[in-house]
């Protein structure tokens, strides 16, 4: 425990010492007191918009499982390695900074406050981007921009490494800016590198921030420079101890996309899926972002009328934004079997997309901008898009299983979704020495003490793996005389996502509704349905197939709910 403080700490410090350096140098040290002023208002509002009713909501799978990640017994090594073996993008620096931020307190509100503080930080840095260049107005007009932009008021309430991404890609932008002012030192380019370091060791896709960085610098100076030469060598130095992780990595991935079949059965409209994403990054239905999207394009080409570098960043941007988004869906699509365009990766560009609006004489494109933004993240910070309501379901769960004398009679089917598993064993069972203990095994825990054991025992509460296979076979234990199925419907920003096959065949077993006794929603995404273990043994069919699971269906997305299943009956 004192370890993981010590190294949040030093983290922090580090950070915001950077972070000051990096304000401190891209804004004018003689800056008039109105501009102090006001960019200290707009920070200020978005550090309470993004913290009002911050922990109202549950915890989502990706927040629970860096939670266990930073608070399980281990090495500062484990914690390293196993973020390599557990997710193909995310990399250690988040687990570690959590890893002494969780252990002073562990509750919804304070695991998200860290974004929170990271998002704000993001502002300050947008005015100094365009400070010199563009003026007061369009600084200030850029920060609201930077300050409503409705992923990073989303990824700011979350407690997960996308805001994190964001500032530290944000201050290398920043930083090679200045590089470019004054294009003669060492320290310059060095800084540059250490913020491109920390966003590669944040996030695997954080190396195309990097690759856009070197892109810019390329056509700023109109071919290759010292400066381009000295933050590429200097960042390559960075990441260096990374490089056989990273190679393991390209690896992996490239294996995976030759032996993975498809998991999924649904897949987006393509027009559906550029429109979601769109969504995310600029706020508001099909015609409001391409409104924005064209005024993107609008205010580029008034900087590049200007002659100005920034120009040269936006098309930097959009043109590596575009490759790493096609080629990440295109991974996605091999592996997976599905269409899907996941935007939140790229999380980095909102302020370097939002810049060119900025530069718009007359300053009418930032209002409409902000009308939309406004419109888009009021949702998000009164907690309107509902996120899936797995806290309230346990606590249903608690009240009429776990707490019941005859708790180890019920049963509790671990997720159709395995990804959200982690999440129901937190609210279900606290925080425990290992993390996904159902995956491996299947048994009675007890609710207080994670403990396991392979019979009843009092106190304690029967689960297996989100399989209906598993479920099936589970049913003719005589010890069990209910069974609790926990239904989470996959989202992202608000909207679903298709279902695995695993998932919908266990949608499909339970639509049967035989032995069925009580099914109740928590809200749009959760619903808890109880079954009774007496009938369901005397159920001679196993749970079928649906025919086509394995056959991909282009739909639109709320088509995909419920699945499409046949249900065999005796």
């Amino acid at each position: 425990m004192t370890v993981g403080i010590v190294l949040t700490g030093c983290l922090s410090v580090g950070f915001l010492y950077l972070w000051m350096e990096q304000i401190r140098d891209a804004i004018p040290a003689a800056l008039p007191r109105r501009e102090w002023v006001g960019l200290a208002v707009i920070t200020t509002l978005a550090c309470v918009a993004r913290v009002f009713w911050i922990g109202q909501s549950s915890l989502e799978h990706l927040e629970v499982t860096y939670l266990f990640e930073a608070v399980k017994p281990s090495t500062l090594l484990d914690v390293v390695t196993s973020r390599q073996a557990a997710e193909q993008m995310h990399q250690p620096l988040y687990a570690l900074f959590l890893r002494g931020w969780a252990q002073i307190r562990i509750d919804e509100t304070w695991l998200r406050i860290p974004s929170a503080v990271f998002s704000a930080c993001c502002i300050p840095l947008a005015f100094g981007l365009v400070r010199r260049e563009l003026g007061a107005v369009s600084a200030l007009l850029l920060a609201v921009l930077t300050a409503t932009a409705p992923l990073l008021v989303w990824y700011g309430r979350d407690a997960s490494p996308y805001a994190l991404l964001a500032v530290l890609s944000l201050s290398a932008v920043v930083s090679a800016r200045r590089l470019l002012d004054e294009p003669h030192g060492w320290w310059r380019a060095v800084r540059t590198s250490i913020w491109l370091a920390l966003a590669f060791y944040t996030h695997f896709l954080g190396a195309w921030v990097a690759v856009t960085v070197g892109v810019w610098l390329l056509l700023a100076r109109r071919g290759f420079s010292r400066e381009l030469w000295r933050v590429t060598g200097a960042t390559a130095l960075c990441c260096l101890p990374w490089l056989p992780a990273m190679l393991m990595k390209l690896d992996t991935s490239v294996k995976g996309l030759a032996e993975d079949r498809p998991i999924m059965g649904y897949s987006h409209e393509i027009g559906e899926a550029v429109s979601e994403a769109l969504r995310m990054l600029f706020g508001g239905v099909t015609p409001l972002w391409l409104v924005v999207l064209g005024l993107v394009f609008l205010g580029t080409w008034t900087l590049w009328r200007r002659g100005s570098p920034l120009s040269s960043l936006a098309i930097a941007a959009m043109a590596i934004g575009l490759l790493a988004e096609a080629h990440i869906t295109w991974q996605i699509q091999q592996s997976k079997g599905i269409l899907y365009v996941d935007i939140r990766h790229y999380i980095y560009l909102v302020p370097v997309l939002l810049m060119p609006i900025a530069a718009i004489p007359r300053y009418w494109a930032t209002g409409l901008v902000l009308a939309i933004q406004l419109w888009a993240s009021t949702p998000i910070v009164m907690e309107e898009l509902e996120k899936p309501d797995v806290r309230t379901a346990v606590e249903y769960i608690h009240k009429y299983a776990a707490q019941r004398t005859d708790s180890d009679r019920h049963a509790i089917a671990y997720l159709p979704a395995p990804w959200y598993e982690p999440l129901l064993e937190y609210y279900l069972l606290g925080i425990c020495d290992d993390l996904g203990h159902a995956r491996r095994h299947e048994g009675w825990w007890n609710v207080k003490t994670c403990d396991f054991h392979e019979g009843p025992q009092p106190g304690t509460i029967y689960g297996f793996s989100p399989t209906p296979e598993r479920a099936w076979a589970s049913r003719r234990r005589l010890q069990l005389n209910y069974l609790w199925v926990v239904n989470i419907r996959d989202h992202r920003f608000g909207l679903p996502v298709p279902p695995t096959d695993p998932q919908e065949r266990y949608l499909c077993w339970t639509a049967r509704e035989d032995g069925l006794l009580d099914r109740r929603a928590f809200g749009s995404w959760v619903t808890v349905s109880l079954y009774d273990m007496a009938t369901l043994r005397q159920l001679k069919t196993p749970p079928s197939n649906p025919p086509d699971s394995l056959v991909p269906r282009v739909v639109r997305a709320h088509d995909a709910w419920p699945p499409q299943c046949q249900v065999y009956s005796n």
